[in-house]
Protein backbone atom coordinates (compact mmCIF):
# COMPACT_ATOMS: atom_id res chain seq x y z
CA UNK A 1 0.00 0.00 0.00
CA UNK A 2 1.76 2.92 -1.17
CA UNK A 3 0.63 7.08 0.24
CA UNK A 4 -0.17 7.22 -4.25
CA UNK A 5 -3.28 4.56 -3.58
CA UNK A 6 -4.70 6.47 -0.94
CA UNK A 7 -7.66 8.07 -2.13
CA UNK A 8 -8.02 11.93 -0.42
CA UNK A 9 -6.28 12.28 2.80
CA UNK A 10 -3.59 14.65 0.88
CA UNK A 11 -3.07 17.16 4.03
CA UNK A 12 -2.44 13.77 6.48
CA UNK A 13 -0.22 12.20 3.77
CA UNK A 14 2.46 15.04 3.45
CA UNK A 15 2.17 15.15 7.68
CA UNK A 16 3.44 11.59 8.07
CA UNK A 17 6.15 11.91 4.86
CA UNK A 18 6.98 15.23 6.73
CA UNK A 19 7.63 13.48 10.01
CA UNK A 20 9.53 10.52 8.43
CA UNK A 21 11.63 12.92 6.77
CA UNK A 22 12.82 15.11 9.57
CA UNK A 23 13.12 11.84 11.71
CA UNK A 24 10.64 13.47 14.33
CA UNK A 25 8.11 10.85 15.54
CA UNK A 26 6.17 10.22 18.35
CA UNK A 27 6.51 7.05 19.72
CA UNK A 28 3.14 6.29 19.86
CA UNK A 29 0.45 7.44 17.20
CA UNK A 30 -3.20 7.22 17.52
CA UNK A 31 -4.80 7.20 13.50
CA UNK A 32 -8.45 8.30 14.69
CA UNK A 33 -10.91 8.61 12.36
CA UNK A 34 -14.58 7.40 11.41
CA UNK A 35 -15.24 3.96 10.16
CA UNK A 36 -14.42 2.86 6.44
CA UNK A 37 -11.95 5.84 6.16
CA UNK A 38 -8.24 5.52 5.25
CA UNK A 39 -6.95 4.76 8.73
CA UNK A 40 -5.35 1.29 8.01
CA UNK A 41 -4.11 2.43 4.59
CA UNK A 42 -2.24 5.29 6.26
CA UNK A 43 -0.77 3.46 8.64
CA UNK A 44 0.79 0.61 6.20
CA UNK A 45 1.92 3.54 3.91
CA UNK A 46 3.70 5.09 6.56
CA UNK A 47 5.02 1.90 7.86
CA UNK A 48 6.86 0.95 4.35
CA UNK A 49 7.63 4.82 3.87
CA UNK A 50 9.92 4.75 7.20
CA UNK A 51 11.52 1.41 6.09
CA UNK A 52 11.82 1.88 2.44
CA UNK A 53 15.32 1.96 1.05
CA UNK A 54 14.70 4.07 -1.97
CA UNK A 55 11.91 6.20 -1.09
CA UNK A 56 11.81 9.22 -3.10
CA UNK A 57 9.20 11.81 -4.20
CA UNK A 58 7.59 11.23 -1.05
CA UNK A 59 6.69 7.54 -1.42
CA UNK A 60 8.01 4.07 -0.86
CA UNK A 61 9.78 2.49 -4.36
CA UNK A 62 7.92 -0.87 -3.91
CA UNK A 63 10.51 -3.13 -4.74
CA UNK A 64 13.57 -2.82 -2.22
CA UNK A 65 13.25 -6.11 0.26
CA UNK A 66 11.49 -4.06 3.09
CA UNK A 67 8.77 -2.87 0.66
CA UNK A 68 8.50 -6.72 -1.24
CA UNK A 69 7.85 -8.07 2.83
CA UNK A 70 4.77 -5.38 3.49
CA UNK A 71 3.31 -5.91 0.43
CA UNK A 72 2.71 -9.40 1.60
CA UNK A 73 1.98 -7.67 5.72
CA UNK A 74 5.00 -9.99 6.36
CA UNK A 75 7.98 -7.93 7.83
CA UNK A 76 9.81 -9.45 10.47
CA UNK A 77 9.95 -6.11 12.24
CA UNK A 78 5.71 -5.46 11.79
CA UNK A 79 3.29 -6.39 14.40
CA UNK A 80 -0.46 -6.61 14.20
CA UNK A 81 -2.32 -6.65 16.96
CA UNK A 82 -6.41 -6.99 16.55
CA UNK A 83 -9.87 -7.60 18.36
CA UNK A 84 -10.63 -12.00 18.40
CA UNK A 85 -13.15 -13.67 20.04
CA UNK A 86 -14.03 -17.37 20.32
CA UNK A 87 -14.13 -18.38 16.28
CA UNK A 88 -15.27 -20.91 14.41
CA UNK A 89 -12.08 -20.99 12.40
CA UNK A 90 -10.13 -22.63 14.46
CA UNK A 91 -10.17 -24.53 17.99
CA UNK A 92 -7.87 -22.49 19.98
CA UNK A 93 -8.13 -22.86 23.95
CA UNK A 94 -6.22 -19.40 24.47
CA UNK A 95 -6.24 -17.66 21.19
CA UNK A 96 -3.84 -14.89 20.01
CA UNK A 97 -3.81 -12.16 17.02
CA UNK A 98 -1.21 -14.33 15.97
CA UNK A 99 -2.97 -16.99 15.56
CA UNK A 100 -4.86 -15.36 12.95
CA UNK A 101 -2.73 -13.77 10.89
CA UNK A 102 -3.42 -15.50 7.28
CA UNK A 103 -7.10 -14.57 8.06
CA UNK A 104 -5.85 -10.86 8.66
CA UNK A 105 -3.61 -10.60 5.91
CA UNK A 106 -6.29 -12.09 3.55
CA UNK A 107 -8.94 -9.48 5.40
CA UNK A 108 -6.95 -6.41 4.50
CA UNK A 109 -5.75 -7.57 0.80
CA UNK A 110 -10.09 -7.96 0.57
CA UNK A 111 -11.16 -5.08 1.57
CA UNK A 112 -8.08 -3.07 0.32
CA UNK A 113 -7.32 -1.81 4.09
CA UNK A 114 -10.76 -0.39 4.33
CA UNK A 115 -12.95 -3.11 6.33
CA UNK A 116 -14.53 -2.63 9.12
CA UNK A 117 -15.03 -4.69 12.60
CA UNK A 118 -17.99 -5.82 11.89
CA UNK A 119 -16.13 -7.46 8.12
CA UNK A 120 -13.56 -8.99 10.44
CA UNK A 121 -15.44 -10.38 13.00
CA UNK A 122 -17.77 -11.57 9.91
CA UNK A 123 -14.48 -13.24 8.32
CA UNK A 124 -13.77 -15.08 11.70
CA UNK A 125 -17.87 -16.20 11.32
CA UNK A 126 -17.86 -14.43 15.15
CA UNK A 127 -21.53 -14.37 15.03
CA UNK A 128 -22.20 -11.98 17.62
CA UNK A 129 -20.00 -9.91 20.38
CA UNK A 130 -18.07 -7.13 20.02
CA UNK A 131 -14.65 -9.24 19.84
CA UNK A 132 -11.76 -7.68 22.23
CA UNK A 133 -7.81 -7.66 22.10
CA UNK A 134 -7.48 -9.34 24.98
CA UNK A 135 -4.94 -9.55 27.92
CA UNK A 136 -2.69 -12.33 26.43
CA UNK A 137 -2.30 -10.37 23.05
CA UNK A 138 -1.13 -6.99 25.92
CA UNK A 139 1.26 -9.38 27.19
CA UNK A 140 2.13 -10.54 23.49
CA UNK A 141 2.92 -6.85 23.11
CA UNK A 142 5.67 -6.36 25.88
CA UNK A 143 7.43 -9.65 24.78
CA UNK A 144 7.43 -8.96 21.29
CA UNK A 145 8.83 -5.49 21.45
CA UNK A 146 11.56 -6.83 24.20
CA UNK A 147 13.64 -8.49 21.01
CA UNK A 148 15.87 -6.73 19.16
CA UNK A 149 14.75 -5.47 15.57
CA UNK A 150 15.73 -8.18 13.01
CA UNK A 151 15.88 -5.93 9.07
CA UNK A 152 14.95 -2.29 10.16
CA UNK A 153 15.60 0.99 12.66
CA UNK A 154 12.27 0.09 14.07
CA UNK A 155 9.97 -2.53 15.67
CA UNK A 156 6.47 -1.42 14.66
CA UNK A 157 3.07 -2.63 16.33
CA UNK A 158 0.33 -1.81 14.85
CA UNK A 159 -2.91 -2.22 17.13
CA UNK A 160 -6.19 -2.23 15.10
CA UNK A 161 -9.03 -0.87 16.58
CA UNK A 162 -7.30 -0.06 19.74
CA UNK A 163 -11.09 0.96 21.65
CA UNK A 164 -11.49 -2.88 21.93
CA UNK A 165 -8.67 -3.79 24.37
CA UNK A 166 -10.20 -5.31 27.04
CA UNK A 167 -10.09 -2.90 29.91
CA UNK A 168 -8.47 -5.31 32.68
CA UNK A 169 -5.32 -5.73 29.89
CA UNK A 170 -4.71 -2.53 29.28
CA UNK A 171 -2.45 -1.71 32.51
CA UNK A 172 -0.34 -4.88 30.75
CA UNK A 173 1.02 -2.26 28.20
CA UNK A 174 0.97 0.89 29.60
CA UNK A 175 4.37 1.25 30.74
CA UNK A 176 5.77 0.30 27.49
CA UNK A 177 3.94 3.02 25.84
CA UNK A 178 5.08 5.32 27.99
CA UNK A 179 8.64 4.10 28.36
CA UNK A 180 9.23 1.67 25.13
CA UNK A 181 12.34 0.14 24.00
CA UNK A 182 14.76 2.09 21.80
CA UNK A 183 13.32 2.27 18.03
CA UNK A 184 9.79 0.99 18.92
CA UNK A 185 6.95 2.70 17.39
CA UNK A 186 3.33 2.12 17.77
CA UNK A 187 0.68 2.73 15.67
CA UNK A 188 -2.83 2.46 17.45
CA UNK A 189 -6.02 2.73 14.65
CA UNK A 190 -9.67 3.81 15.85
CA UNK A 191 -13.36 4.14 15.00
CA UNK A 192 -13.63 6.49 17.82
CA UNK A 193 -10.75 8.21 20.17
CA UNK A 194 -13.75 9.08 22.89
CA UNK A 195 -13.95 5.33 23.84
CA UNK A 196 -9.80 5.15 24.17
CA UNK A 197 -8.77 4.50 27.94
CA UNK A 198 -7.30 7.82 29.12
CA UNK A 199 -4.64 6.05 30.38
CA UNK A 200 -3.74 5.06 26.96
CA UNK A 201 -4.72 8.48 24.98
CA UNK A 202 -2.35 10.46 27.19
CA UNK A 203 0.68 8.25 25.69
CA UNK A 204 -0.11 9.26 22.04
CA UNK A 205 0.30 11.94 19.72
CA UNK A 206 -3.07 11.71 17.23
CA UNK A 207 -3.29 11.86 13.54
CA UNK A 208 -6.89 12.56 12.87
CA UNK A 209 -7.93 10.84 9.89
CA UNK A 210 -10.85 12.60 7.82
CA UNK A 211 -13.72 10.86 6.02
CA UNK A 212 -13.33 9.86 2.25
CA UNK A 213 -15.47 12.38 -0.08
CA UNK A 214 -17.32 11.36 -2.61
CA UNK A 215 -14.99 11.74 -5.28
CA UNK A 216 -13.16 9.35 -3.32
CA UNK A 217 -15.14 6.78 -2.89
CA UNK A 218 -16.46 6.97 -6.55
CA UNK A 219 -12.58 6.78 -7.28
CA UNK A 220 -12.25 3.41 -5.06
CA UNK A 221 -15.65 1.53 -6.68
CA UNK A 222 -14.19 2.06 -10.28
CA UNK A 223 -10.61 1.34 -9.48
CA UNK A 224 -11.31 -2.11 -7.18
CA UNK A 225 -14.41 -3.21 -9.67
CA UNK A 226 -14.00 -1.48 -13.11
CA UNK A 227 -18.01 -0.44 -12.61
CA UNK A 228 -19.38 2.46 -14.38
CA UNK A 229 -18.64 6.13 -13.30
CA UNK A 230 -22.65 6.35 -12.87
CA UNK A 231 -22.93 4.04 -10.66
CA UNK A 232 -19.96 4.29 -8.59
CA UNK A 233 -21.01 7.70 -8.39
CA UNK A 234 -24.51 6.79 -6.99
CA UNK A 235 -23.12 3.94 -4.68
CA UNK A 236 -20.60 6.69 -3.03
CA UNK A 237 -23.86 9.26 -2.44
CA UNK A 238 -25.54 7.13 -0.31
CA UNK A 239 -22.32 5.94 1.54
CA UNK A 240 -21.87 8.90 3.69
CA UNK A 241 -18.10 8.66 3.37
CA UNK A 242 -18.04 4.78 4.77
CA UNK A 243 -15.84 3.20 1.83
CA UNK A 244 -16.81 -0.10 3.71
CA UNK A 245 -20.43 0.89 3.28
CA UNK A 246 -20.08 1.38 -0.49
CA UNK A 247 -17.51 -2.03 -0.96
CA UNK A 248 -20.42 -3.99 0.82
CA UNK A 249 -23.07 -2.83 -1.77
CA UNK A 250 -20.97 -3.46 -5.07
CA UNK A 251 -19.53 -6.22 -4.12
CA UNK A 252 -22.58 -8.17 -2.40
CA UNK A 253 -25.44 -8.14 -4.26
CA UNK A 254 -26.69 -10.34 -0.86
CA UNK A 255 -26.14 -7.60 1.21
CA UNK A 256 -27.93 -5.35 0.00
CA UNK A 257 -30.94 -7.78 -0.55
CA UNK A 258 -30.87 -8.85 3.15
CA UNK A 259 -30.31 -4.91 4.38
CA UNK A 260 -33.35 -4.06 2.50
CA UNK A 261 -35.27 -6.76 4.29
CA UNK A 262 -34.07 -5.90 7.96
CA UNK A 263 -34.07 -2.40 7.14
CA UNK A 264 -38.26 -2.83 6.12
CA UNK A 265 -38.87 -4.91 8.53
CA UNK A 266 -37.58 -2.60 11.45
CA UNK A 267 -39.76 0.37 9.70
CA UNK A 268 -42.74 -1.71 9.41
CA UNK A 269 -42.50 -2.29 13.49
CA UNK A 270 -41.73 1.45 13.36
CA UNK A 271 -44.95 2.54 11.91
CA UNK A 272 -47.48 0.25 13.46
CA UNK A 273 -45.61 1.52 16.60
CA UNK A 274 -47.10 -1.46 18.83
CA UNK A 275 -45.14 -2.37 21.99
CA UNK A 276 -46.53 -5.84 21.72
CA UNK A 277 -44.13 -6.61 18.59
CA UNK A 278 -41.57 -4.21 19.40
CA UNK A 279 -40.11 -5.39 22.26
CA UNK A 280 -39.79 -9.10 20.48
CA UNK A 281 -38.82 -7.15 17.40
CA UNK A 282 -35.86 -5.60 19.45
CA UNK A 283 -35.18 -8.57 21.46
CA UNK A 284 -34.32 -10.78 17.57
CA UNK A 285 -32.37 -7.94 16.33
CA UNK A 286 -30.06 -7.08 19.14
CA UNK A 287 -28.63 -10.99 18.99
CA UNK A 288 -26.44 -9.63 15.85
CA UNK A 289 -24.24 -7.99 18.70
CA UNK A 290 -23.03 -5.07 18.98
CA UNK A 291 -21.04 -4.78 15.43
CA UNK A 292 -23.79 -6.14 13.58
CA UNK A 293 -25.81 -3.93 14.80
CA UNK A 294 -23.55 -0.66 14.42
CA UNK A 295 -23.10 -1.97 11.03
CA UNK A 296 -26.71 -2.51 10.83
CA UNK A 297 -27.63 1.33 11.80
CA UNK A 298 -25.08 2.46 9.04
CA UNK A 299 -26.37 0.78 6.63
CA UNK A 300 -30.27 2.04 7.45
CA UNK A 301 -29.05 5.55 7.35
CA UNK A 302 -27.77 4.81 4.01
CA UNK A 303 -31.32 3.57 3.04
CA UNK A 304 -32.96 6.77 4.43
CA UNK A 305 -31.14 8.96 2.36
CA UNK A 306 -32.25 6.70 -0.54
CA UNK A 307 -35.66 6.91 0.25
CA UNK A 308 -35.45 10.72 0.81
CA UNK A 309 -33.66 10.93 -2.34
CA UNK A 310 -36.72 8.94 -3.81
CA UNK A 311 -39.33 11.04 -2.17
CA UNK A 312 -37.94 13.97 -3.57
CA UNK A 313 -37.52 12.59 -7.10
CA UNK A 314 -39.68 9.56 -7.67
CA UNK A 315 -35.98 7.82 -8.30
CA UNK A 316 -33.41 5.67 -6.61
CA UNK A 317 -29.92 6.31 -5.95
CA UNK A 318 -29.33 2.25 -6.62
CA UNK A 319 -31.35 0.25 -8.51
CA UNK A 320 -33.77 -1.97 -6.85
CA UNK A 321 -36.38 -5.14 -7.89
CA UNK A 322 -39.37 -4.01 -8.65
CA UNK A 323 -40.98 -5.65 -5.95
CA UNK A 324 -38.84 -4.32 -4.02
CA UNK A 325 -38.68 -0.90 -5.60
CA UNK A 326 -42.89 -0.54 -5.14
CA UNK A 327 -42.39 -1.31 -0.94
CA UNK A 328 -39.58 1.45 -0.23
CA UNK A 329 -41.61 3.73 -2.49
CA UNK A 330 -44.37 3.32 -0.06
CA UNK A 331 -42.09 4.05 3.03
CA UNK A 332 -40.49 6.81 1.43
CA UNK A 333 -43.15 9.09 1.52
CA UNK A 334 -42.51 9.59 5.25
CA UNK A 335 -39.00 10.55 4.94
CA UNK A 336 -38.65 14.04 3.91
CA UNK A 337 -36.54 17.49 3.81
CA UNK A 338 -37.98 18.22 7.35
CA UNK A 339 -37.26 14.81 9.16
CA UNK A 340 -34.23 13.53 8.00
CA UNK A 341 -32.19 15.24 10.54
CA UNK A 342 -34.13 13.66 12.97
CA UNK A 343 -33.59 9.88 11.68
CA UNK A 344 -30.05 10.85 11.73
CA UNK A 345 -30.07 12.31 14.83
CA UNK A 346 -31.14 9.32 16.86
CA UNK A 347 -29.35 6.96 14.99
CA UNK A 348 -25.98 8.42 15.30
CA UNK A 349 -27.01 8.79 19.31
CA UNK A 350 -27.59 5.18 19.36
CA UNK A 351 -24.53 4.12 17.40
CA UNK A 352 -22.46 6.32 19.92
CA UNK A 353 -23.85 4.46 22.83
CA UNK A 354 -24.16 1.20 22.04
CA UNK A 355 -20.41 2.22 20.91
CA UNK A 356 -19.53 2.95 24.49
CA UNK A 357 -21.07 -0.60 25.71
CA UNK A 358 -24.64 0.70 26.27
CA UNK A 359 -27.25 -2.34 27.10
CA UNK A 360 -28.07 -3.06 23.22
CA UNK A 361 -31.40 -3.89 24.15
CA UNK A 362 -32.48 -0.38 25.81
CA UNK A 363 -30.58 1.61 23.33
CA UNK A 364 -32.65 -0.06 20.56
CA UNK A 365 -35.52 -0.05 22.30
CA UNK A 366 -35.54 4.01 23.14
CA UNK A 367 -34.42 4.37 19.44
CA UNK A 368 -37.25 2.31 18.30
CA UNK A 369 -39.79 4.26 20.09
CA UNK A 370 -38.16 7.86 18.66
CA UNK A 371 -38.23 6.59 14.72
CA UNK A 372 -42.18 5.94 15.64
CA UNK A 373 -42.17 9.29 17.05
CA UNK A 374 -40.59 10.50 14.32
CA UNK A 375 -42.75 8.49 11.43
CA UNK A 376 -46.37 9.33 13.13
CA UNK A 377 -45.54 13.13 12.93
CA UNK A 378 -44.99 13.19 9.12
Amino acid sequence: MFFKDIQGNDSVKRQLVQMADDKRISHALLFNGPEGSAKLQLAIAFVRYLNCKNKSNGDSCGVCPSCLQINKLAHPDLHFIYPIGNSKLKKIKDPVSSDFIEEWRSFVDKTSGLGTLNDWLNELKIESGQGIINALDCSNIVKTLSYTSYESKYKIMIIWMAENIFYAAAPKILKVLEEPPENTLFILITDNRNAILDTILSRTQTINIPEFTNDDIKNILINKYAISTDEARKVAEMSDGNASIAMNYVLMPEVRALAFEEFMQWMRVCMKANMNELLPYVDEVSKKGREGIIFFLKSSMALLRQALYMNVTGKMIIPMPDNQTETFAKFARFVTINNIDKFDYYIEKAISNIGRNGYVNLVMVNLTINLCRVIKSS
